[in-house]
């Protein structure tokens, strides 16, 4: 069941871990941290303006896919090792910092287990810099 903290606005939310998911968040300026370690998530989209997004992920299911269209933000993914992850990442004004993944496009990274792991993940992250005219 969700909970409203009494200060600010926050959700503390649990989900089921024994049935595939798709979570989808929409929202503006956002300060979030989701521990997916357990939860069998197939697909995570999240639309967001200025953020810091910590997401930690699972290697539960087959396949799974993660999409982030965000603002200026920090995003971190914990990722298992044994996963195979290919990111496109299309970010202006972004560093990155992904260690033990090669780049293999323009804006598209592998990590070196990608073409040999049993369970794949794929990441969609673009990030736009908004500017009112």
């Amino acid at each position: 069941m969700p909970s409203f903290s009494g200060k600010g606005n926050s959700l503390g939310l649990g989900l089921a871990t024994d049935l595939p998911w798709t979570v989808n968040i929409d929202a503006g300026t956002l300060a979030l941290d989701m521990d997916f370690s357990d939860v069998q998530v197939k697909d995570l989209q999240i639309n967001a303006g200025a953020s810091t997004m910590n997401l930690t992920l699972c290697d539960v299911l087959a396949e799974s896919t993660v999409s982030i269209d965000s603002g200026v933000s920090t995003v971190n993914l914990s990722l298992p090792k044994d996963l195979g992850v290919r990111m496109n990442i299309d970010a202006a004004l972004t560093s990155k910092n992904l260690t033990d993944f090669t780049q293999v496009g323009d804006h598209t990274y592998e990590s070196a287990n990608y073409a040999t792991a049993t369970k794949n993940q794929s990441c969609r992250w673009i990030s736009v810099w908004r500017r009112s005219m």
